[in-house]
């Protein structure tokens, strides 16, 4: 966060970064001390704009950047609504997978996009050979969540979106706020859009 102080305790991680503000070589030294420990490099960013489904001008260059150091995923959250993934490249050979937000799990907003979630799914397909060891991430997706809340019987559960009903939907406490805006369709339909968003 910006302004006040923080104090890191890695627990002796030396590869965990806690502010980007700490400068791009920072990051680079610890992106190679991860690197040299593990053969995927996964790294989860605390990134982005509230309540923004496109990404930030700032998530793309710290991707990019992110991307030509050598990270193999970067997970990204605080937007606390869903952003597209995608693959990023650096004309090398080397390929990064990009989720940039997955959104809430578990939330109590009122604002109904808070409501809708992802849950990213990849493969990481390591090769071994006389060359050496090579990663490579298959099949990643965003498989979308919504958060129910029905105060009248007290349920507050996470569904996958294609287990979630119209009557689930239509009993959701949201609705009490925003009305009909909260619907199945309206639900599928906003996951679909935030989706076909080109990263």
């Amino acid at each position: 966060g910006a302004g006040g102080s923080y104090v890191m305790n890695t627990g002796g991680r030396s590869y965990m970064v806690d502010v980007f503000s700490q400068g791009s070589e920072k990051i680079s030294e610890m992106i190679r001390s991860a690197a040299s420990q593990a053969d995927c490099v996964i790294f989860v960013a605390h990134f982005g704009s509230t309540d923004e489904p496109m990404p930030t001008e700032y998530e793309k260059q710290w991707a990019s950047f992110l991307m030509k150091e050598g990270v193999d995923v970067l997970i990204g959250s605080h937007p606390h609504v869903l952003q597209p993934y995608g693959v990023m490249s650096d004309g090398d050979g080397h390929e990064m997978t990009v989720f940039y937000s997955l959104g809430n799990f578990v939330s109590s907003s009122d604002n109904w996009i808070e409501r809708l979630g992802g849950l990213e799914s990849f493969t990481i397909r390591k090769s071994v050979s006389e060359e050496g060891t090579t990663i490579e991430i298959v099949d990643p997706v965003i498989k979308p969540v919504v958060m129910h809340s029905n105060n009248d019987t007290s349920e507050y559960s996470v569904y996958m979106l294609d287990d979630y009903s119209r009557s689930l939907a239509e009993s959701c406490s949201i609705r009490n706020t925003v009305g009909e805006l909260f619907s199945l369709t309206n639900l599928y339909r906003k996951f679909e859009e935030i989706m076909s968003i080109r990263v």
